[in-house]
């Protein structure tokens, strides 16, 4: 089909391409242009190499190790699920099953509401509060071990600072790391953990538009059924991230405080699982077993991460 004349009026003043015309653009290198989509897989290459290199690669060496009998001295012999048959033929496996859940429902119990009451007040206190942030943050970025000492001697149950002040009042020693290790042990992770949640529930605060408060006190909501009507419900992404770091780490960096203070003692009252996986394979020398450990606490973390996510995502709430 012939296209439609120009009228004359326009020819004038309308450029008229002509095949000359279009061969004088400059045209588009394909060498250049593939370069350049290359460049952005280029700039991610190191971080996927160590995130091979330290994550992947080890998981799937630990996936093979798990069914062989392998003590690190002698070549690994495959035993295929023999692990696997052992472990949950194994009573201690399930008693560290046990202490891991209860540490992490009262790591949960005492850090989130914690977090969420510290985070509330700092949010009506505009004054002041980045300083408060940065104190509730600083045991975050401690090493463990060092806080672990830190409360290896507040525990001490003759001269650590709470026997000294309970023994004004006639209070006899303590021991908190034998008859209440458990409990020390959660409060001692409770103050390392908590700033980081409440600098979190912070930013969830922050983030909900000051029109739906407006709205709820010109309804005459008091302050305690802004919190429970209003913040808490559009809260449940945050909180959704806190309970998964929370179970999550129960089940993977709770081994550093644990170590230094209990090392799962006593008479296993804080063998969480990862310190029975560590005991498997660095005081048994039982590295397939330990593996097997490590696979069955995974597919555990998942399992959980997967109910939580669902418990959460039941009701979406959007503003």
């Amino acid at each position: 089909m012939d296209p439609k004349p120009i009228p004359p009026m326009l020819r004038k003043t309308l450029p008229i391409n002509t095949p000359a015309d279009r061969s004088e653009r400059p045209r588009r290198k394909v060498g250049s242009y593939a370069y350049r989509r290359w460049i952005p897989y280029l700039f991610i290459t190191p971080g996927l190499a160590v995130l091979f290199l330290f994550y992947i690669l080890p998981a799937i060496v630990g996936l093979g190790v798990s069914f062989t009998r392998w003590d690190a001295l002698r070549p690994p012999v495959f035993i295929g699920l023999g692990n696997f048959i052992a472990l949950f033929q194994d009573p201690n496996f399930y008693h560290s099953i046990l202490v891991t859940v209860e540490y992490a429902v009262l790591s949960l119990v005492t850090q989130l509401p914690l977090a969420l009451f510290l985070a509330y007040l700092l949010s009506q206190q505009k004054r002041g509060s980045k300083v408060f942030q940065a104190v509730f943050f600083i045991p975050q970025i401690l090493s463990l071990v060092a806080v672990g000492v830190l409360w290896s001697l507040l525990y001490d149950p003759f001269n650590g600072p709470p026997a000294r002040i309970l023994g004004l009042f006639g209070v006899g020693p303590i021991d908190w790391l034998g008859k209440y290790a458990l409990l020390s042990l959660v409060l001692a992770s409770a103050w390392v953990y908590f700033g980081f949640h409440m600098v979190l529930q912070l930013a969830g605060m922050t983030a909900i538009p000051s029109e739906l408060y407006d709205s709820a006190r010109l309804d005459t909501a008091s302050s305690l059924q802004v919190f429970f009507r209003v913040t808490l419900p559009l809260l449940r992404e945050t909180l959704l991230i806190s309970t998964v770091l929370m179970v999550s780490g129960a089940f993977s960096y709770s081994i550093g405080i644990t170590w230094v203070l209990t090392r799962g003692g006593p008479l296993h009252a804080t063998e969480l699982l990862p310190i029975f996986m560590y005991k498997a394979a660095f005081s048994n020398h039982q590295f397939g077993y330990s593996s097997a450990v490590s696979i069955v606490m995974v597919i555990f973390i998942a399992v959980l991460v997967g109910i939580i996510v669902w418990w959460f995502g039941r009701e979406r709430i959007e503003y």
